[in-house]
């Protein structure tokens, strides 16, 4: 089922009332060749919306097996990647999953 761009409007207004910012992290090699996380980048910032879930949750509800403790649902539009880094309430998550829905995107974070 193909969903009107009006509804996606009509979430937007209704629906995502909460704001979040998302980073990207540089990756660097170190001298001894390990990996370490290097300056962060702002990606963007969107509204969505923001619930507390858990691996139990997910699995009942969607059938999904990730562990995660934030689900975000936001408009299908935004550009989002797995590994980035989600700053909300004062406090940074990893995306570890993101679904695209016909009607919005899920944002799964650690």
């Amino acid at each position: 089922m193909l969903i009107p761009s009006k509804m996606n409007e009509l979430m937007d207004k209704y629906f995502y009332d909460k704001t979040v910012t998302f980073y990207t992290i540089d990756k660097k090699i170190d001298d001894e060749g390990g990996r370490k996380n290097g300056t962060s980048r702002e990606a963007g910032k969107t509204k969505c919306n923001v619930n507390p879930t858990s691996n139990k949750m997910l699995k009942e509800n969607f059938g999904i097996d990730v562990d995660a403790k934030l689900m975000i649902t936001c408009n299908p539009s935004e550009s989002v990647e797995k590994g980035y880094t989600l700053s909300y309430g004062g406090i940074d998550y990893e995306v570890v999953e993101v679904l695209h829905q016909d009607s919005h995107l899920k944002i799964l974070c650690l």
